[in-house]
């Protein structure tokens, strides 16, 4: 789980209170021990960020590329869910 707590942005005049905003991660995996066959000696791992697809609160942000960026890119990300697999063979062992 990740949390920002709540807070006042100071860009915006009279500062504004920014909500809070949590995310959670999980993370599996699975070990294929033992025996002979072509899973022998392999891990399997899925990981999910930001699971629930929270977005981040709207903070009223300015960048003079771009325009209104409408977050704060250094507490949250705009990326959204992210889906992971991971797959390891050891050989020879």
């Amino acid at each position: 789980m990740n949390y920002t707590g709540a807070y006042r942005d100071p860009g915006s005049a009279p500062a504004r209170r920014v909500d809070s905003w949590t995310t959670v991660d999980l993370n599996i995996g699975y070990r294929f021990d033992g025996g002979s066959g072509w899973l022998a000696n392999t891990q399997a791992n899925l990981g999910v960020i930001n699971a629930f697809d929270q977005r981040p609160p709207f903070v009223n942000q300015f960048e003079l590329t771009s325009g209104t960026l409408g977050y704060d890119p250094a507490n949250a990300t705009l990326l959204g869910r992210g889906v992971s697999l991971q797959v390891v063979k050891r050989w020879g062992l």
